[in-house]
């Protein structure tokens, strides 16, 4: 008998649509007065879809916009990070 794979990409962005007002506090540090989750199918992502986008607003800031891309494995070229 085969061990199950997981899919970590599917569970992570299930997690991310259920709770979007703490995963946009556990990124930016601070609570949020209001989130609301935007259609990542939007024209202007390079590669059509993006994993999570949100309007956030903060308590006497701007408002912005959180983009969060899931990568459960290697991809030197896509990462921002070196």
């Amino acid at each position: 008998m085969g061990r199950q794979r997981v899919s970590y990409d599917a569970l992570i962005k299930l997690m991310m649509s259920r709770a979007p007002d703490a995963l946009a506090a556990w990124i930016l540090g601070k609570t949020p007065s209001r989130v609301e989750e935007l259609d990542p199918t939007i024209p202007i992502a390079s590669a059509g879809h993006l994993d999570k986008l949100l309007s956030v607003e903060m308590p006497d800031e701007d408002p912005l916009m959180l983009h969060v891309e899931v990568q459960t494995s290697g991809y030197p070229r896509k990462g921002v990070f070196p």
